[in-house]
């Protein structure tokens, strides 16, 4: 009976690879699912940001809609239907293409 339990308790040969297996796998594939979409979506966005021009329309984080009126180094004045406000480039969500502008 001692044998049994002895044999109970020693680890499966070749066990310590299946368990950094599958940490590895998860990570592979969480990179694959959040990582690579959310780095192209912000690359996206930067590239907007960089090519805005007066005229054009943006949201913010905040749900803000405007028209930009001036952009400096590090902040845009945006026009509302009732104020002028302004908004940190960092805070801008989208520039409205007239896609967008559409649906």
């Amino acid at each position: 009976m001692w044998n049994w339990l002895w044999l109970q308790a020693q680890p499966a040969e070749g066990g310590g690879l299946s368990l950094l297996l599958m940490p590895l796998l998860l990570l592979v594939f969480m990179y694959v699912l959040i990582f690579l979409p959310e780095r192209k979506r912000r690359k996206t966005l930067e590239k907007q940001i960089a090519s805005m021009k007066q005229g054009d329309r943006v949201i913010t984080n905040g749900g803000i809609v405007g028209t930009i009126e001036f952009i400096g180094d590090k902040t845009v004045y945006i026009k509302t239907a009732d104020a002028k406000i302004e908004v940190r480039k960092d805070f801008i969500a989208a520039v409205i293409t007239p896609e967008l502008d559409k649906k």
